[in-house]
């Protein structure tokens, strides 16, 4: 007990948890990003995966205390320490561009590796990533990423709106916090409602639930992994594509899909099977 004890406050016990979130990497936002976990679900189980110093990593769980995260200690694109934390069984992963080792001229780099070191252990894995230019999306795309998320991408538009209709800047910030009472919210459609018009998805919402209908969100097709790597490689394509071969599995076939949102189709719009409901809810 003790021996174990020690390893998990060091990051190196071996993580026993199914279905979790797992946070790879390490920078300012991941105290937001635990906050919004703890808002958007009942019971986190939530291991975080970086190599700040334990001690300093143990300082900041404690913040967190009443979720009990877990921690793995090592590098988010080291197959093995992925292993510790169960990567897996995860149910989601969050990859953040790295802060925890002090060079953030390679977090794009790695964040690449690490998406790719992901799919390829656990290619259900809903894997959601952070990168700090926009030229390094695609390449976190074909590595299997569902979400991209550019640092700083809305700041242009932001400020322009806070000097030229602040309202747009006040109204943005609350539906993007958890602490406000109406923010935006996923939630799945009806099954009676698939076949069915926009609007009276919009009214049972509004009746129903004290929520406004805003847009719908669409899965997409699956792709192959030869609709996405063009035969014009990068190095880093090129890398992906062997990886691919050397695993032996095409699980982009089977898992990537082309995210779509459709913000205010139309009353008329009719509901399809594979889309769910994005609103503004309390």
């Amino acid at each position: 007990m003790v021996t174990r004890q020690l390893r998990e406050e060091r990051g190196l016990e071996k993580i026993r948890n199914k279905d979790h979130t797992v946070i790879c990497g390490w920078n300012e936002h991941v105290d937001m990003i635990l906050e919004g976990i703890i808002a958007r679900q009942e019971h986190p189980d939530v291991v975080l995966v970086n190599s700040l110093v334990p001690e300093k990593m143990n300082q900041a769980l404690l913040k967190y205390k009443s979720i009990k995260p877990k921690f793995v200690y090592g590098d988010l694109t080291n197959e093995s320490v992925l292993d510790l934390a169960n990567v897996k069984q995860a149910a989601t992963v969050i990859i953040l561009s790295d802060t925890a080792q002090g060079d953030i001229t390679s977090a794009d780099e790695r964040v690449v590796l690490g998406t790719l070191a992901v799919k390829t252990m656990n290619p259900r894995a809903r894997v959601c990533v952070e990168v700090t230019e926009p030229k390094a999306a695609p390449h976190v795309r074909r590595a299997g990423a569902g979400e991209v998320i550019v640092h700083g991408e809305y700041d242009p538009f932001l400020i322009t709106s806070a000097a030229m209709a602040e309202g747009i800047v006040l109204a943005t910030r609350q539906l993007l916090s958890y602490q406000e009472k109406s923010c935006l919210q996923q939630k799945v459609i009806p099954a009676e409602f698939i076949g069915k018009k926009f609007g009276e998805l919009a009214a049972y919402f509004r009746e129903k639930q004290n929520a406004i209908l805003v847009g719908l969100f669409s899965t997409g097709k699956a792709l192959h992994a030869e609709d996405v790597l063009s035969g014009d490689y990068s190095l880093i394509d090129d890398f992906i594509e062997r990886k691919f071969k050397e695993a032996g599995k095409e699980y982009l076939g089977a898992q990537l899909e082309i995210p779509q949102a459709n913000l205010n189709p139309g009353d008329d719009y009719v509901i399809r099977q594979n889309e769910v409901a994005i609103v503004i809810g309390r």
